[in-house]
């Protein structure tokens, strides 16, 4: 595998700039003559902002350089639910409209600050192409409208693509995802490992990074079967392929989180392992991975618990630079309240307890089978495991 060194194309720096909300492309995305590219189109805003039901614009390029080969190329982003997108093309211009297929708004993590996808495009590269000067992809006749009908003011800023050979290198936070508990390396005599799967749903190549990171955003370093050691795994995935990355086990257990940015959204999971001596599998669970889009400011969860026998776990991430005050409401099989406890996470906090610590209620019973609300200011990732004796089952956090 071909590792890149070079530092990120730091790009999303531009957003501070723009009013909200504001529909935009990034400023430059790097492709190869001849070849395919996803270009995204992102909608960011903020608190404040008015909910967005429908959008429309176009984007326009050099037909001398750029072309995009028919209607699916055009596909839909992050932020789209029950949404048709409507797209309409003519040499050098693509026109596409969102529309709710029901009465329903755009989802709302756009108005986090983080910029989310609407369409994910991909162009085609003239093989000619060569790396003279960035290629414009404009943004232009851009509207948008509430579940009403009614105007909502929104900016655009347009992007460009740059010839140049660093295709595989994302852009900070491009189509990020995290996965709140990882691990890897001796404990007991058994070792823990984990293991990524990154599959490519698209017609182009998609390059992606993924850092490992221990509590407080200090960098992790893991090394895997395959060879690779570090902090960061920096890999391509061609058109339909996929990569396999599973930790070595090896060394003194460590615990934290990993952030994976791409070039296009990725299909994957996360598996957690446990072998033995002889470096059998003893067991093993898996859960999807899940865009920020699916995070939520409030999680539902079942609990269950018998002592020394089986509890369950939550693993959360603040991936904020600001501390967050978040509430654990516990009640029981009836819906009685039993017990609220309110931690501090602080920014870029990673912190994992099992349900029985957490609450007073339950360490001092025998057998529960509870509900847990988990109350944030903010989206956070997180992720429920119940163990019983080796025996994992886990479950991605996510939007009700």
């Amino acid at each position: 595998m071909r590792v890149l060194l070079s530092t990120f194309v730091a790009l999303f720096s531009w957003s501070i700039l723009l009013a909200t909300p504001t529909l935009s492309i990034p400023p430059e995305i790097n492709a190869l003559p001849g070849e395919s590219t996803v270009v995204p189109v992102f909608l960011e805003g903020g608190v404040d902002d008015p909910d967005i039901a429908t959008l429309q614009f176009q984007l326009e390029y050099s037909t001398n350089r750029l072309s995009i080969s028919d209607r699916s190329a055009v596909r839909s982003g992050d932020l789209l639910t029950e949404h048709d997108v409507i797209v309409v093309l003519s040499p050098g211009t693509a026109g596409i409209v969102i529309t709710p297929g029901d009465v329903c708004n755009l989802q709302s993590s756009w108005r986090d600050g983080t910029p989310m996808s609407v369409v994910l495009v991909t162009v085609e590269v003239d093989p000619s192409a060569g790396d003279e000067a960035p290629i414009e992809v404009k943004l232009s006749a851009v509207s948008a409208y509430d579940v009403e009908g009614n105007p909502v003011e929104i900016a655009a800023q347009s992007g460009h693509l740059a010839i140049s050979d660093n295709t595989n290198v994302p852009f900070e936070r491009q189509n990020e995802v995290y996965y709140p508990q990882v691990g890897n390396g001796h404990f007991s005599q058994l070792s823990f490992h984990v293991l990524l799967v990154f599959s490519n749903p698209h017609e182009a190549p998609v390059g992606a990074r993924v850092d490992f990171f221990a509590s407080g955003q200090i960098p992790m370093e893991l090394s895997f079967d395959s060879g690779e050691t570090g902090g960061a795994l920096d890999f391509q995935i061609p058109p339909g392929g996929t990569r396999v990355f599973r930790s070595d086990g090896q060394g003194d257990l460590q615990v934290g989180y990993a952030r994976v940015i791409s070039t296009a959204p990725l299909v994957g999971g996360i598996y957690f392992q446990i072998t033995g001596l002889g470096g059998g599998s003893l067991t093993e669970t898996a859960t999807e991975s899940l865009p920020t889009t699916a995070l939520s400011r409030q999680y539902h969860l079942p609990v269950q618990f018998r002592r020394g026998v089986y509890d369950t776990g939550i693993a959360l991430v603040n991936i904020y630079d600001q501390p967050l005050e978040i509430e654990f409401s516990l009640s029981d099989e009836q819906g009685t309240p039993l017990e609220t406890v309110t931690i501090e996470l602080l920014d870029w906090e990673h912190r994992a307890e099992f349900a029985s610590g957490l609450f007073e209620s339950l360490s001092g019973s025998e057998e529960a089978n509870a509900f847990l609300t988990i109350t944030s200011p903010r989206p956070l990732p997180g992720i429920l495991i119940k163990q019983e004796g080796l025996v994992l089952t886990a479950m991605q956090l996510k939007a009700d």
